[in-house]
């Protein structure tokens, strides 16, 4: 199969560190590695098992945030 790498970061907003939500890379043809954001802002991409990180190359990748607004409320 493909290169997998481990991959790791800290995701900032404003400076800041994003306190929770999702990053997630998609390789073409290949399953996409997904990391959840600790409290400090800190992820770890996982692919096929935890931690290994994500396929070599150039992806797509996205992160993926709630806050919440109130009861009922939430802005992505």
């Amino acid at each position: 199969g493909p290169k997998i790498v481990p991959v790791s970061g800290v995701v900032l907003v404003d400076g800041k560190p994003l306190p929770r939500g999702t990053v997630q890379v998609a390789p073409a043809g290949f399953r996409p590695a997904v990391g959840k954001v600790g409290p400090d802002g800190r992820f770890t991409l996982t692919t096929l098992k935890d931690g290994d990180g994500c396929v070599v190359g150039t992806h797509p990748a996205a992160v993926v945030a709630v806050e919440a607004l109130g009861p009922g409320a939430q802005r992505w």
